[in-house]
C-alpha cells in the first residue's frame, strides 16, 4: 500500500535506529496512517499497529489473523527497511455495516 509506505518513508527516511526515538516514530506513523485512511474512507474503523526494530536483529516475523467478512473488511501488512532498521505496519479496516448470513 503506497500510502502507508510513503508515510513510513517520510518519518524514517535516512534515519538511523534510535531506541529512544522509536516510540515517537511509531506513534507518528500510526497517527498519520489513521488520519490518512480516515480522510479516504470515513465510514471504516481502522486499527493500525507498527513495530520498528534495529537491523542487527536477523529476522522480523509478524502475522495477523482475522475472522470477518472478507467481502467488505480488509487488512494489509506493509514492510519497510533501510540500512539501520526494519519497520512493519499492520492495518485492519472494519466496516461498521453488519452483513447477515443465512443459515440453512
Amino acid at each position: 500500500m503506497d500510502l502507508v509506505r510513503n508515510i513510513v518513508e517520510s518519518v524514517l527516511n535516512r534515519k538511523r535506529y534510535n531506541e529512544q526515538m522509536a516510540d515517537q516514530w511509531t506513534q507518528q506513523i500510526i497517527h498519520s496512517c489513521q488520519q490518512s485512511l480516515t480522510d479516504i474512507q470515513q465510514s471504516f474503523r481502522t486499527i493500525v499497529s507498527a513495530v520498528i526494530v534495529p537491523k542487527k536483529i536477523d529476522n522480523v516475523h509478524m502475522g495477523n489473523g482475522c475472522l470477518w467478512d472478507f467481502g467488505i473488511d480488509g487488512s494489509t501488512i506493509v514492510e519497510w527497511e533501510n540500512e539501520w532498521m526494519y519497520c512493519v505496519v499492520s492495518i485492519f479496516a472494519i466496516s461498521p455495516f453488519v452483513t447477515v448470513q443465512q443459515v440453512n
